[in-house]
């Protein structure tokens, strides 16, 4: 179980679930594309037909942030500790990491909370 402690304040257990966070990135950023082609050349604009908002990205970096501060509430890091990091699992020589960034990004700006992209074998040896 996840449940013992070694007073180490190390993760004793990872859970690995994996979610498409990069279409989140991506469609926020798609959807303003959409809106500046419909307001451009199908005179969108004009009609007062506009396409919503969309705040995937803000939303996954929003949840993931409130995950980190509840980590944070439930396992108080040492005074002389590193400050902890959210870390995205990658495969070995990624090469696609744009949409990553946005994530890492926004989580950054917008909540103080730094990301680490990391491998499995990386987990493995820390």
């Amino acid at each position: 179980g996840g449940d013992m402690e070694d007073g180490s304040g190390r993760a004793l257990q990872v859970e690995l679930n994996t979610i498409a966070s990069s279409f989140d990135c991506l469609s926020t950023v798609l959807s303003g594309l959409h809106a500046y082609v419909a307001g451009r050349y199908a005179g969108a604009a004009d009609d007062g037909w506009l396409l919503p908002e969309n705040g995937a990205r803000d939303g996954l970096a929003a949840g993931l942030a409130v995950a980190h501060r509840e980590y944070e509430r439930q396992f108080p890091a040492a005074d002389d500790a590193p400050p902890r990091r959210v870390a995205i699992v990658v495969q070995p020589g990624e090469r696609n990491q744009m949409d990553q960034r946005m994530l890492e990004h926004a989580l950054q700006d917008a909540h103080g909370v730094a990301m680490s992209r990391v491998t499995l074998l990386d987990v493995a040896g820390a």
